[in-house]
């Protein structure tokens, strides 16, 4: 799968979490640095496993990086709301504000680390 896109909360993990995956997964850095550059191939089955262990879909983890996926997730989040009132709809959109500027500062804190 060239291209594959390993997403940059599992690269800038801790090394106990990589290591973890990368053991539960039975691959190597190197295998990972070479999948990365095509030269590699990610089976099914440890895109399931990585899946499982990190809580997410596979499609997630496979168009997060596809421009086509915005248009996807908007349309997600429109599906979502779709039944929601008013009050549902005001409820989440201040979640939202509150967990984009977490995630931002987080990301922040993250850069000003390295």
């Amino acid at each position: 799968m060239p291209g594959f896109c390993i997403p940059n909360s599992l690269i800038n993990a801790p090394c106990s979490i990589a290591s973890f995956i990368l053991i539960a997964l039975d691959i190597t850095p190197s295998y990972v640095s070479n999948m990365e550059l095509g030269k590699n191939n990610f089976t099914v089955d440890k895109l399931l496993k990585l899946t499982e262990i990190l809580g997410v879909s596979a499609d997630w983890l496979l168009r997060s990086n596809v421009p086509e996926s915005k248009v996807l997730i908007d349309q997600d989040i429109a599906e979502v709301l779709s039944d929601c009132t008013a009050d549902e709809r005001t409820a989440l959109l201040h979640i939202l504000v509150s967990s984009k500027a977490s995630i931002r500062d987080y990301s922040a804190k993250t850069e000003t680390n390295k």
